[in-house]
């Protein structure tokens, strides 16, 4: 009889008893995980505001950068500008009281190159690094070499140094007219570059998504 009742036990009430006590642990662990759900949900919607705030965050300070670089992008164009376009008036203005009618043709075709240099700037401020010579030495000498010449006719000197530096300048002029041209050639050699660089990544862009075949755009 006693076999009999042991055996019962170990076959039926233990693995009852096991059976309760797992119940019993799994449903303490779902209490636990019900209740606490509220917070774990509040604590993983505060960390995906924090994210996205986070995120926006670091985009708006980019856009800050970049609002920041462009504002001084513009203020250095406009400076340059202004400078050279300062420069330009005093020759034009030096220009008007010239008596050498050769020299005032020269000065006009001098200024011409000029204001498309500048007009260039305009069009595309990352030439201002390229001009920074064109801007910062020769229009000023331009300036001062005018001014002298105009010096002398206004006061009709005849000293030997005076008639050197009459003679000099209309050379200088065409030298200076010249690196002018040569400038200018350089930024729109420039541009054709940026250009030709352009067109081979559309190419293969166009390549890549099956719209080029050879030579033919499957447009």
């Amino acid at each position: 009889m006693r076999s009999l009742t042991k055996l019962v036990f170990a076959l039926v009430v233990l693995p009852l008893v096991a059976i309760i006590v797992v119940l019993a642990v799994i449903g303490l662990i779902f209490r636990i995980v019900f209740t606490l759900l509220p917070i774990i949900i509040v604590a993983f919607v505060i960390y995906m505001i924090y994210k996205k705030f986070t995120q926006a965050t670091v985009k708006a300070g980019s856009f800050d950068d970049a609002i920041r670089a462009k504002s001084q992008e513009i203020k250095q164009e406009t400076q340059v500008v202004m400078g050279a376009r300062g420069y330009l008036r005093r020759i034009d203005a030096l220009k008007a009281v010239i008596r050498d009618a050769s020299l005032r043709a020269k000065i006009t075709n001098l200024t011409n190159k000029a204001n498309d240099i500048i007009a260039k700037v305009r069009e595309n401020p990352k030439h201002i690094g390229s001009v920074t010579t064109f801007m910062d030495y020769y229009l000023p000498a331009t300036v001062k070499i005018l001014e002298r010449y105009a010096d002398i006719e206004r006061n009709n000197l005849t000293s030997a140094e005076a008639a050197r530096l009459k003679e000099r300048v209309p050379g200088f002029l065409d030298d200076i007219c010249s690196s002018f041209s040569r400038q200018l050639e350089a930024l729109y050699n420039d541009e054709i570059l940026d250009a030709s660089a352009e067109m081979e990544a559309l190419k293969t862009t166009l390549a890549t998504d099956g719209l080029l075949a050879g030579n033919d755009f499957k447009i």
